[in-house]
């Protein structure tokens, strides 16, 4: 049992007025409900804020429901009173949230260990591998549920990119994944082969060892394991998170037939699957991979020699050491390369100088999407850039094509010089999202072309660009008429949005 912290009945009284919206103009039939509903949150924030923000600027008939239901559900498996309270509210909550992915992202949350700082990514790409939502809409709809259970005091913000979970609100919510059957997590102690395991879908499991795990379609988060001899028969596993695991040989995951979502965080590689091995056909036909804290690699390839040609996600995060995704100067790599992908996250790879040395691989990124770059301080160039002779010379189609991407945000990466190359400039960018750069020269490598089309672009956001003195090239003015949101912030140095001041008139 966890001990609550308790309000008096001033303060608790004053914490729900705030977060149901209530004051001195309210109804006073609602205040009244209200304290009633004040009252059977027994004074602890963990039920008073989620409650009151769920009822914020409901009608007095839904606040006539919510009474009733508080004082009707009885919890008789729990015996603390002022815990039964707060599980009680905190139900009346989460039955408020709108849809039932929200509610399982709530619900991932509470797989992971009691005071972990959850990495969103990571939540993006489960909710991903339950196919809550397709590629193209899962970060954007994660991203809103996970602000709608902040705002709902469900979840706690805990730096950049991070949320965190009260430990009473992590245990309401396995207690209530555990008691509905239309919601199939949960959190065991020990995996054994029986039909116990048959109606879950995800199981988060911590120990230091294991035998076997069950069959089955299940999504799986490991902790600290240190043998992967479970994995020594066939499994129907979607979805695999090892974190913080020893994983000297990971040849047995070679058995996992089904995988497509593969995550390794904090967990010790000494060696990535070689030509010969088993596993190198799992990576090859992953759809989803998350490196987190992985390090001794210095590129993915050839150090892999895969084409990667079924990734649509890629998310690399604290992988010391690795210096590019693609190296050919030594050796050569597959003709098609990353030609699937739709999703790159690269965030504090500090040695990471650049995503490619050659910019003459065939289909690479060609349906890249979105790109998410930060504190990657070593990286000059976001982009290979195609060598033409000429200015007039068109693009080569083996040369880099970013025309399916549509999302850039890139974060202190203190030596990027350019973010667009010249020759290939994104048609279909949307959003362009740039803050906190010392050295960055130009948004686009300007090399007096003519004309330059960006005409899909909507949205800009640049701050913290303490050197810029304009946004774009005199190329690109004509190709700006889609633009509707612009917001800059501390660019003191700003003289202009377009290079030469002679354009007359853009239309915005």
């Amino acid at each position: 049992m966890v001990q609550l912290d308790c309000l008096d009945d001033d303060e608790a009284w004053t914490l729900f007025e705030k977060k149901a919206g209530l004051n001195d103009f309210s109804d006073d039939s609602i205040k009244i409900l209200a304290n009633q509903i004040v009252t059977k949150c027994g004074g602890s924030p963990i039920a008073i804020v989620p409650l009151g923000s769920a009822l914020k600027g409901k009608t007095h008939h839904e606040w006539q429901v919510a009474n009733r239901r508080l004082k009707d559900r009885r919890l008789t498996e729990i015996e603390d009173v002022n815990e039964e309270n707060a599980y009680v509210c905190l139900e009346a909550s989460f039955d408020y949230l709108k849809n039932m992915e929200t509610k399982t992202c709530f619900l991932l949350c509470s797989l992971f260990p009691e005071d972990d700082e959850i990495y969103v990514e990571n939540l993006v790409g489960y909710a991903w591998g339950l196919e809550l939502y397709s590629i193209k809409d899962v970060r954007s709809e994660v991203l809103a549920s996970i602000e709608t259970l902040k705002s709902s005091g469900l979840l706690l913000d805990c730096g950049e990119r991070h949320v965190k979970m009260h430990d009473v609100v992590c245990q309401f919510a396995l207690w209530i994944a555990f008691s509905r059957k239309e919601i199939s997590f949960g959190t065991v102690e020990t995996l054994l082969m029986d039909e116990s395991f048959k109606h879950y879908t995800a199981i988060s499991f911590e120990t230091d060892q294991t035998d076997e795990l069950p069959k089955g379609h299940y999504k799986f988060m490991l902790w600290k394991i240190i043998s992967l001899d479970a994995f020594k028969f066939n499994m129907n596993i979607r979805i695999l998170c090892l974190i913080d695991c020893e994983l000297s040989d990971i040849s047995m995951l070679g058995k996992l037939k089904t995988l497509h979502n593969l995550s390794l965080s904090q967990s010790d590689i000494t060696e990535l699957p070689t030509e010969a091995d088993a596993c190198k056909q799992l990576f090859e036909d992953v759809e989803s991979l998350q490196l987190n804290d992985v390090e001794g690699h210095p590129n993915l390839i050839p150090s892999l020699n895969l084409r990667f040609s079924k990734l649509t996600f890629l998310d690399l995060d604290w992988c010391d050491s690795m210096q590019c995704l693609i190296d050919a100067s030594k050796k050569l790599v597959p003709i098609t390369v990353f030609s699937n992908l739709r999703k790159l996250s690269l965030i504090n790879m500090f040695d990471l100088e650049e995503m490619c040395n050659v910019p003459q691989l065939q289909g690479f990124l060609q349906k890249l999407e979105e790109v998410i770059v930060s504190d990657c301080d070593k990286m000059q160039m976001l982009f290979p850039i195609a060598e033409l002779e000429s200015l007039e010379q068109e693009v080569p189609s083996r040369h880099l094509s970013l025309q399916s991407l549509k999302i850039v945000e890139i974060e202190r990466c203190n030596n990027l010089k350019y973010i667009f190359p010249v020759a290939n400039s994104p048609g279909q960018l949307h959003a362009l999202k740039i803050k906190s750069f010392r050295s960055l020269e130009g948004i686009i490598q300007d090399s007096q072309v003519p004309y330059i089309s960006i005409q899909s672009l909507r949205e800009i956001e640049v701050e913290k660009y303490d050197n810029l003195k304009c946004l774009f090239p005199v190329s690109v003015a004509n190709s700006l008429g889609q633009l509707h949101t612009l917001m800059i912030k501390s660019c003191r140095s700003l003289e202009g949005i377009i290079q030469d001041s002679q354009v007359p008139y853009i239309s915005l």
